[in-house]
C-alpha cells in the first residue's frame, strides 16, 4: 500500500474547517565526507542532500494530524525509488513519509493511528527500554529510528499505562558503502532470515514520577530491531531477526549537586539464541561560567554491559547484533560552547569496549547563527577485526554537514 503525504491529509480535512493554525517546519541538510582509507565497496568520497518537512494541524477539536516527509539524495546510490511504502522495506527511499499519524484526544485517553516514531529510552545509543522502531544503520554512527504503522492508545500524564500495537514487521536499513562491515578473511554474507511481513508485534508501558524521578516499567513481544548471527555454511555468515520478549525498567531523575542519573536494566528472552540481561548507567551534568562568564559545558558518562543468562550462540559472532555491540563499553559526550550566544560548540562523542578492545570517537566543531549550524568534525573507529568497532577501522572519515532550520 503506497500512501503519499498528500492523500493521508486530505482524507483529515474532511472532518471540518480548522481548529487551530497548522504548523509547518522542517530543514534542510547537506553532508559531504572524505575517507582516509580505500574501501573497494565505495568510493573515497561521499555526498548527501536531504530535505525533511513536517505539518502539525488540527481539523478539528479532540483532533490532531502530523506529517513528516523527506525528499533525500546521495553519491552513492543509497536512496532510490521514488516513493516508499506505508511500511518501509530495508532500502532508503528518495521520497519517505517518515511519520504520518492521527490523533484524538479526550480527557486522560489519547489514541493514535498511523505511521508512528517510538522513543522510549531514557539512556543514550544503548536501551533496553527501546524496540519498537526499526534503525536506519545506512550510515551507522546516526542510528536512526524509522517509523512503523501502529496503534498507539495511552492513558493518564504523569503517572500513565501506554499499549503499542505494530500490525507490519519492518526491517532495518542496515549499513552500505564505506559503512558496510569487513568481515574476517573467508568469510562472507549469506541469506538474512526475514520475518512474515504480517507479524504482528505488541509492546506495553508504565510510568510514573516518584520523589522527583521518572519510572517506567516496560514490555516488548516481537522481533529485535537488529539481525543477529544465525549459521555458517559454506564460510557465509546466515543472519535472522529473532523473536523476543523483552521486560524492562528505567529511571531518571537528579540525584544531588546538578548531576542527572539514568537507569536501564532489561532482560532479552530470544528464541534460538542467547538469552541476557542488558544494563546501562549513566549520569550527566551541566556546568556554567567554567573558563569564561558565559561559557558552557556538558557532560555525559555512561556505562553499559551484559550477562548472559543462556549462552547459544558463539561468541565470537556477538557483535553481528547492533544492540549486543557495546557489552562492558563506556560511553561519553562531551560539548563546550564558547558563550552564551552558542555561537561556537566545541564537542567529542565516542565509545570504548574494555573487554574486545575497540573504541570509536568523533571530535567536531560547530557554528551557528540564526536557523543556519555547520559542523565539520572527523570519525574514528578502531579494534581487533572480531570486536564490534574493529570491523569499520577501514571507514574512517572527516566530515563536514550544514543545516538550515525553518
Amino acid at each position: 500500500m503506497r500512501i503519499l503525504t498528500a492523500l493521508l491529509a486530505l482524507s483529515v480535512l474532511a472532518v471540518s474547517g480548522w481548529s487551530a493554525e497548522p504548523k509547518l517546519g522542517g530543514r534542510l541538510e547537506t553532508m559531504g565526507a572524505v575517507n582516509f582509507h580505500n574501501r573497494d565497496n565505495a568510493n573515497d568520497a561521499f555526498g548527501e542532500f536531504r530535505a525533511v518537512t513536517s505539518l502539525d494541524f488540527y481539523p478539528a477539536d479532540n483532533w490532531s494530524v502530523f506529517l513528516e516527509a523527506e525528499a533525500r539524495t546521495d553519491t552513492e546510490g543509497y536512496a532510490s525509488g521514488v516513493i516508499d511504502d506505508f511500511s518501509e522495506n530495508g532500502e532508503r527511499w528518495i521520497i519517505n513519509l517518515r511519520e504520518g499519524y492521527l490523533t484524538y484526544r479526550k480527557g486522560i485517553f489519547q489514541l493514535k493511528a498511523g505511521k508512528q516514531i517510538f522513543d522510549w529510552s531514557v539512556t543514550d545509543t544503548v536501551s533496553p527500554s527501546d524496540n519498537i522502531c526499526p534503525r536506519d544503520f545506512t550510515d551507522l554512527p546516526e542510528w536512526e529510528r524509522v517509523g512503523v504503522p501502529a496503534l498507539d492508545l495511552q492513558i493518564g500524564y504523569e503517572t500513565f499505562f501506554e499499549l503499542v500495537y505494530v500490525p507490519i514487521f519492518t526491517p532495518s536499513k542496515l549499513p552500505q558503502g564505506n559503512w558496510e562491515r569487513e568481515l574476517p578473511a573467508g568469510l562472507s554474507y549469506g541469506d538474512l532470515n526475514m520475518p512474515n511481513h504480517g507479524v504482528g508485534q505488541f509492546a506495553a508501558c508504565f510510568g510514573t514520577t516518584l520523589s522527583g524521578f521518572d519510572l517506567g516499567a516496560s514490555w516488548y513481544h516481537g522481533y529485535s530491531f537488529s539481525p543477529a548471527f544465525d549459521s555458517l555454511s559454506l564460510a557465509e555468515i546466515n543472519y535472522r531477526y529473532n523473536r523476543e520478549d523483552v521486560f524492562a525498567f528505567s529511571a531518571a531523575g537528579e540525584i544531588g549537586y546538578g548531576l542527572m542519573l539514568r537507569a536501564e536494566v532489561g532482560y532479552f528472552d530470544q528464541e534460538n539464541d542467547d538469552d541476557f540481561v542488558q544494563y546501562v548507567l549513566g549520569v550527566d551534568r551541566i556546568w556554567d561560567s567554567v573558563l569564561r562568564p558565559t561559557d558552557q559545558l556538558y557532560l555525559l558518562v555512561q556505562y553499559s554491559g551484559e550477562i548472559e543468562t543462556n549462552d547459544v550462540m558463539p561468541d565470537r559472532f556477538r557483535y553481528s547484533d547492533f544492540r549486543r555491540g557495546f557489552s562492558d563499553a563506556v560511553l561519553a559526550r562531551v560539548e563546550y560552547t564558547l558563550s552564551d550566544s552558542r555561537k561556537w560548540k566545541l564537542a567529542c562523542e565516542g565509545s570504548y569496549n574494555f573487554n574486545d578492545g575497540d573504541s570509536y570517537i568523533q571530535p567536531s566543531v560547530a557554528w551557528q547563527r540564526g536557523n543556519i549550524e555547520v559542523e565539520a568534525g572527523v570519525s574514528i573507529a578502531s579494534g581487533p577485526e572480531d570486536s564490534f568497532w574493529g570491523g569499520w577501522e577501514n571507514s574512517d572519515r572527516a566530515f563536514i554537514k550544514a543545516t538550515y532550520h525553518f
